[in-house]
């Protein structure tokens, strides 16, 4: 059996376009965590369906699940959850671009809002405007379009070559505090 639920809880998604949690249940599921009745509660929902972390939205009709992102790596912006994974793809086919990756900054009215770590292609620095342009050429609605950029050196990857998006985050994070014992 599987299901989508809205992160932190909710009915199941039943309509295309809407993220959720995948979470599984059946005989080919492990039933808990050896010697962690703790870490077992938490995996678990209370009828039995193991939560897997990864969001995907219904797709094809109703006849595939589409994956967007980690649950963990969701940007909550005024309460609506974005998947950073969705802007990432979009920005892969940028021009100006050699990788970027989105990731949630704090915000003090908006809970999170987005920051974009990027390697530029050439030299220049790549502005803001342009980063917005391309993402409404791509029809991405403008409440996902990051609000900050860092322009960053090589992505820091695990060994799997995948971005380590809370490395990234934290690098961000720190050069908004040096930016802050400047002034």
């Amino acid at each position: 059996e599987k299901r989508l639920v809205p992160v932190g809880g909710g009915p199941e998604i039943t309509d295309e376009g809407a993220a959720g949690e995948l979470q599984i249940k059946g005989p080919m599921v492990f039933e808990g965590y050896w010697n962690a009745p703790d870490q077992t509660a938490e995996a678990f929902t209370e009828d039995g369906f193991f939560r897997t972390g990864d969001l995907f939205e219904i797709a094809g009709g109703g006849r595939l699940l589409l994956f967007v992102g980690r649950c963990k790596d969701l940007i909550i912006r005024g309460g609506v959850n974005i998947a950073p994974e969705e802007i990432d793809q979009l920005l892969g086919g940028h021009p100006l671009l050699a990788e970027a990756c989105a990731f949630a900054l704090p915000d003090p009215v908006m809970g999170e809002r987005i920051g974009l770590a990027y390697v530029p292609r050439g030299e220049e620095d790549v502005p803001l405007s342009a980063i917005a342009d391309f993402l409404a050429e791509k029809d991405l609605a403008k409440f996902k379009w990051p609000e900050r950029l860092f322009r960053t050196g090589p992505l820091p990857r695990n060994v799997t070559n995948k971005v380590m998006r809370s490395e990234v985050r934290q690098l961000a994070l720190d050069s908004l505090a040096a930016e802050g014992e400047k002034s």
